[in-house]
């Protein structure tokens, strides 16, 4: 169990340069000195959300619940009720990823169906 404590807390230090960099606004006009805003930059902050989304939390998060459903996967000793549960974390983990990606490429379609300039 200490072993286990301790790769997790290993884990979140490593994580931790992942999501602590600077970004560019959600909105890049309007502000004096910028020009004004058009539906293009109101179609513009969805693919900012969901790539902060898509790029950040969701890959971040599936790595972390592989590892923790790997590692109790790997020290279940044959208990059947762990080794169901790991396997449970690792396959909606898998789950997760396919469904983001599935999304993305939603809203990328509905984007350029609608004739925006973003791509994402």
């Amino acid at each position: 169990m200490k072993k286990g404590l301790i790769f997790l807390i290993f884990l979140t230090i490593l994580a931790i340069p992942f999501f602590a960099y600077g970004q560019e606004g959600l909105v890049q006009c309007g502000n004096s000195g910028q020009n004004p805003c058009t539906l293009d930059d109101l179609t513009g902050i969805v693919p900012k959300i969901l790539l902060f989304i898509w790029e950040k939390l969701t890959v971040g998060l599936a790595i972390l619940f592989a590892t923790i459903g790997a590692a109790i996967l790997i020290t279940s000793g044959g208990n059947p009720n762990q080794k169901s549960l790991g396997k449970k974390i690792l396959f909606s983990a898998i789950a997760g990823m396919i469904l983001v990606y599935a999304s993305w490429l939603i809203v990328d379609f509905v984007l350029t169906a609608i004739g925006s300039n973003y791509r994402l």
